[in-house]
């Protein structure tokens, strides 16, 4: 995922991050409460009229109770990487998944 313009990215994309990984990983049948968890913190993320970037620079953004721990670690990297590392691993995971079940029928 790309930053916006400006060299941040804006609560969309970070929503869509969060959002995407909730997919996947209820797709790949992972344990549901870390998969819904994904999805409440990317729903608040595209709904809120603060900028999230800066509440997770600043450390405000612990005081929100819709973004659990693996959410806010999964923006931090997100942020500071410009990549999602788990992201990756669910899309491989999915592939492979999705190959295999193409092989047997």
């Amino acid at each position: 995922m790309a930053p916006a313009a400006g060299g941040g990215f804006d609560n969309r994309r970070l929503a869509a991050v969060l959002l995407a990984l909730g997919s996947l990983w209820l797709r790949l049948g992972d344990p549901p409460v870390q998969g819904h968890a994904f999805y409440r913190a990317g729903r608040w993320i595209d709904t809120s009229r603060y900028d999230v970037a800066a509440l997770l620079r600043e450390g405000n953004l612990e005081v929100v109770a819709a973004v659990d721990g693996a959410s806010r670690d999964i923006l931090h990297q997100t942020v500071e990487a410009g990549r999602c590392t788990l992201m990756e691993e669910l899309r491989a995971r999915y592939i492979d998944a999705t190959d295999t079940a193409g092989e047997d029928g």
